[in-house]
C-alpha cells in the first residue's frame, strides 16, 4: 500500500510543479497580451499610418495575439491533471489483500473525487 501511495504522490508533486511554471507562464503571456492590445489600439488610433500599413500591422498584431491566447491555454497542464484524477477514481490494487485494496481505492477514489471537482475552476483560455 505504501508504494502506492508513494507513486501517485510522486505524480501529485510532479504535477503541482507542473502547475506552478505554468502559473508563472501564464501571468508571463498575459502581461504580453496586454502589451499587444495595447499596441493594437495604438495602431487603430493611429492616423499617421495609411488604411494598407494600418490593416498589415493590426493582422501582424492579431497573429501574435492568436499565438499568445493558444500558449496560454497550454500553459497548465490541465489535462494531465485530468488523466491524474481519473486515474486516483480507478483505485488501486494490491495483489492477495482485498481489504487493504478496498481501503487504498476508496482512499484514492476521494482524492480522485476531489481533483475532478476542481477541475471546471482550472483556467483554460483567456
Amino acid at each position: 500500500m505504501a508504494i502506492a501511495l508513494e507513486e501517485n504522490a510522486a505524480k501529485a508533486h510532479a504535477i503541482a510543479d507542473a502547475f506552478d511554471t505554468g502559473t508563472v507562464e501564464r501571468k508571463r503571456i498575459l502581461e504580453n497580451l496586454n502589451r499587444l492590445n495595447a499596441k493594437y489600439q495604438d495602431v487603430l488610433a493611429d492616423q499617421n499610418l495609411s488604411r494598407g500599413e494600418r490593416r498589415a500591422a493590426l493582422q501582424g498584431i492579431h497573429g501574435k495575439i492568436a499565438q499568445s491566447a493558444n500558449a496560454l491555454t497550454a500553459a497548465l497542464p490541465v489535462a494531465l491533471l485530468r488523466s491524474f484524477a481519473q486515474e486516483l477514481q480507478g483505485g488501486a490494487t494490491i495483489s492477495g489483500n482485498p481489504t487493504g485494496s478496498q481501503r487504498l481505492s476508496a482512499y484514492l477514489r476521494d482524492h480522485g473525487d476531489t481533483l475532478a471537482g476542481l477541475m471546471p475552476n482550472c483556467p483554460r483560455t483567456i
